[in-house]
């Protein structure tokens, strides 16, 4: 039985060929940290979240949310001021 391709795995190959070929042109022209952000900033966008919350430990999938949806899993207390860590950035 073979496997019926999508209109969004057409889309997802086509963003992640070009996401790879952005990354290597701006590695043959930019600094590594141009080219970090670069790639932090696809990653922002494919996750469908804030830059800042890119490589943050509490960012992540709530339990009973879809599979594509990612958000703060932080939970303020007490104790932390009910501050979001990032909020001190």
């Amino acid at each position: 039985m073979s496997r019926k391709l999508t209109v969004e795995d057409v889309v997802k190959t086509t963003i992640s060929i070009f996401t790879e070929e952005c990354i290597e042109m701006a590695k043959e022209n930019w600094n590594q940290s141009q080219v970090e952000m670069l790639d932090r900033l696809f990653s922002a966008v494919i996750a469908d979240c804030p830059y800042k919350c890119v490589d943050c430990t509490y960012l992540g999938r709530p339990a009973d949310a879809p599979d594509d949806v990612l958000g703060c899993l932080w939970n303020p207390s007490e104790e932390d001021g009910y501050s979001i860590p990032c909020e001190d950035e």
